[in-house]
């Protein structure tokens, strides 16, 4: 993606090196704690990825979920975050919601990014690219899926890895919501697909940089909050 700020289409030179040096493989840290929680901080940043303390993966999560809202939003929908309507049970299967998506019926869309090389997800990723993400998804359906469909309501998993790959029904969602925003934005078709697909690429390198960022010896300040 060409750096553009006016399409959010760029990176805080720090954002940018610590985003390429985790995406390559180099060495980000030394030994010692991590200073969230104090478990031992492994060179490559696996651990500062998946992190679950300072509440650093939420504001991840949550930036995502801005990128995803704004381009509903340039689509001609009207976006709702975190509704706790949606299940009589107070399940919030909704990150962000619509009152019609596809199929005339209001749509939940539960964001999730998980990390392929976390203890967790590990032997899933090494089945193929991708593969932690459609798990994740998976995981999502079972849960909400059917209690969305009794409410009459379309549930519609979107997990992404910390690399960039999507899962299957978020590469959908892109691919629908990307031709949905070409008229309205005036690109062509496959154009909007595309800058869409930078965008969240763009939100999810920023969101890992700041994990890692944070949890460095001496961190730089705070690269986004929220």
């Amino acid at each position: 993606a060409l750096p553009q700020a006016h399409t959010h289409l760029h990176l805080h030179p720090t954002e940018f090196r610590t985003a390429a040096r985790y995406r390559l493989g180099l060495p980000l840290f030394a030994p010692s704690p991590c200073p969230a929680c104090h478990t031992p901080l492994d060179p490559l940043g696996d651990h500062a990825v998946s992190c679950a303390h300072k509440g650093d993966r939420t504001s991840r999560h949550n930036l995502l979920g801005r990128v995803i809202g704004a381009a509903l939003a340039s689509s001609g929908h009207t976006p709702r975050y975190e509704d706790p309507n949606i299940l009589p049970t107070g399940d919030r299967p909704a990150d962000i919601s619509t009152s019609c998506w596809t199929l005339g019926t209001p749509t939940a869309f539960d964001i999730t990014i998980v990390s392929p090389t976390a203890s967790s997800h590990v032997l899933t990723a090494a089945k193929g690219k991708g593969a932690a993400a459609r798990a994740a998804e998976a995981r999502k359906i079972r849960k909400y899926e059917q209690p969305c469909r009794t409410e009459q309501v379309q549930f519609w998993p979107l997990a992404f890895e910390t690399f960039g790959a999507p899962g299957p029904k978020a590469e959908e969602f892109l691919t629908l919501l990307g031709e949905r925003q070409a008229a309205r934005i005036g690109l062509s078709r496959p154009e909007s697909i595309a800058r869409l697909r930078q965008q969240v690429s763009v939100g999810i390198a920023r969101g890992v940089a700041t994990m890692i960022c944070n949890r460095l010896p001496t961190p730089p300040p705070p690269l986004f909050t929220g």
